[in-house]
Formats: C-alpha cells, structure tokens, sequence
C-alpha cells in the first residue's frame, strides 16, 4: 500500500501510440509470485505518447531507451541499470503528437464560371 506523499507507479511494457508519465521508482514491495509493487515518492513527471524502444547490449549490460512524442518534442528516457525505471498510462495532454491543425482551417473555394439559364 502506498505510504502518505507516494504515488504507485507500474513496471509495465509501453504501447505505441499510448500517453505515460515516467518516474524512479524508490520504494517496492514483493507480493509473492515474483510480483512487485513499485512506489515513488517523487511527483511523476508526464513524458507523452510512446513511439518507440531501443535495447544495446547483451542480457547481463543491456541499455534500455524509451522515446516520447511531447507536443512535438521527443523525450527520451534512459532506464535505470537498477530497474527502478517505472511508467503508468495516462489520458494525453495537448497535441501529443500527430499533425497540428490551424485553429482556423481555410476552405479553397473552386471558382467556377456562372451561366444564365434560360
């Protein structure tokens, strides 16, 4: 359970195209079964839409980097060699990604010749 000023946070693996906030996990507890509960007493900080990962290495020394669409900036998360690098899913903010659209989106009018009828 978490303790006053923590919030839980969750070792899970990221969905593109999914909105996250990213924190060091400082507290974790084993719930038998080889589960975890992780738990940060920093405030999680929001990272974005996941795009993509990238893993270096073998097993034993592998880098872990992780990718975010943040309002157009890209965001990159290095994972701790301690694996304390924890996310939970949450509602997208802004323009996350994908093409900005103009608040006042112009139609092209197609000018056409005009015929009496008669």
């Amino acid at each position: 359970m978490a303790k006053a000023r923590e919030t839980e946070m969750f070792f899970i693996i990221l969905e593109v195209g999914k909105c996250y906030e990213h924190a060091e996990a400082t507290r974790k507890t084993y719930e038998g079964d080889g589960k975890y509960r992780y738990f940060t007493s920093s405030q999680p900080v929001y990272v974005g839409k996941f795009v993509r990962q990238t893993k270096e290495g073998e097993r034993g020394g592998m880098k872990v980097n992780s990718f975010f669409n943040n309002q157009g900036n890209e965001v990159k998360i290095k994972y701790s060699d301690d694996g304390n690098t924890v996310f939970r899913e949450v509602e997208c903010k802004g323009n996350s990604g994908g093409r900005r659209k103009s608040k006042k989106q112009k139609r092209k009018v197609k000018k056409t010749s005009r015929r009496r009828l008669r």
